[in-house]
C-alpha cells in the first residue's frame, strides 16, 4: 500500500478531510509584480475580523490605502482559502495586508484573485512587503490613495485576470500521484 494512501485512510478514520494542493511540474511562484498586474484592485490594510472555516474565509479589512484603484475605507474579502487548497492561507485578524482582489457591483465586497497557487494577499507587517523585491513592484498608474482621497477619483478600472493553473488533489486521487 502506498504511503499517501495510507496516510489518507488514516485521517479519514479521524473525521478529517484531506486535501492536498498539487502544482503542475512547471509551476513557479507568482511574483508580487504580476499579482499587481492582475488584479483589478490592490489594497493595503489591516484584517480586522474574519468569519468561515479552517480551510476557506472571509475578512473584513480596513484599508489604509488603495494601490491600484479605489472604494471604502472597510471591505471585505471572500474566496480565500488554506494553504493546503492551494491558497495563500487565511490572515488573522490584526495581520496587515496587501491584498490583490476582484471587485463585486458594488465594491464593497471583493474576492482574492487566485492568479496561480498561494495567490491573493500577501503579508505587509510594519510596512515590509513580503516577497516584494522593490517597492516598483507594487507600482500602479495611479498614486497610493486612502479611501478618503477616492471621493470624486475617475480611475480607469481596471480588468481583473485571472490565470489559475492549479489542482486540488482529494484522497481517492493519491494513488494517481
Amino acid at each position: 500500500m502506498k504511503i499517501a494512501t495510507a496516510v489518507a485512510i488514516t485521517l479519514l478514520a479521524f473525521g478529517k478531510d484531506v486535501l492536498g494542493c498539487m502544482p503542475q511540474p512547471d509551476w513557479v511562484p507568482a511574483t508580487v509584480a504580476e499579482q499587481v498586474t492582475n488584479a483589478a484592485v490592490v489594497v493595503d490594510g489591516t484584517v480586522v475580523g474574519m468569519t468561515g472555516s479552517v480551510n476557506e474565509g472571509t475578512v473584513e479589512v480596513e484599508v489604509l490605502k488603495y494601490l491600484c484603484g479605489c472604494g471604502r475605507g472597510k471591505i471585505t474579502v471572500t474566496g480565500l482559502r488554506s494553504t493546503s487548497l492551494c491558497g495563500p492561507g487565511i490572515p488573522t485578524v490584526k495581520t496587515r495586508a496587501v491584498f490583490f482582489l476582484c471587485p463585486s457591483d458594488d465594491g464593497s465586497v471583493y474576492r482574492a484573485n487566485d492568479i496561480t497557487l498561494h495567490t491573493g494577499w500577501v503579508a505587509n507587517q510594519n510596512g515590509n512587503l513580503e516577497n516584494a523585491t522593490t517597492e516598483s513592484e507594487l507600482a500602479c498608474a495611479q498614486a497610493p490613495l486612502t479611501p478618503g482621497e477616492c471621493a470624486g477619483q475617475n480611475l480607469q478600472p481596471r480588468m481583473c485576470q485571472n490565470v489559475r493553473a492549479a489542482r486540488v488533489v482529494k484522497p481517492d486521487e493519491f494513488d494517481e500521484f
